[in-house]
């Protein structure tokens, strides 16, 4: 939800998230639906760890109903959701304990 709606550059990896890995240096190749691989200079990928939940949460205000409740329950998940991904438990993200699915909604356009 970081592109317009209707961007045609719209891509699996939020738009911030480009932003910033472009703006770093730090090539990144998507692996799976939630898991990439970076490279880059040894400082920009420990600040990419440090910001990424930032980045990760990172949205168009307009296309969610309540911009602030989304951002603080994702910014308050997002730990979690990396956690799951890194021990390789990308199917647990939609079990609702983690909360991933819930954080994407409720969306301006309702899907």
């Amino acid at each position: 939800m970081s592109y317009e709606e209707g961007d045609v550059s719209k891509s699996e990896v939020n738009k911030y998230l480009i932003e910033a890995i472009r703006d770093r240096n730090i090539s990144v190749v998507n692996v799976g639906p939630f898991e990439a691989e970076y490279q880059g200079g040894w400082s920009e990928i420990r600040w990419l760890e440090e910001n990424y939940p930032a980045l990760l949460c990172a949205f168009n205000p307009s296309r969610v109903i309540d911009p602030r409740a989304v951002h603080v329950a994702c910014m308050d998940r997002a730990p979690g959701w990396i956690s799951v991904v890194k021990n390789g438990w990308q199917d647990n993200l939609f079990l609702d304990e983690y909360g991933y699915k819930s954080s994407c909604y409720p969306r301006v356009d309702g899907s």
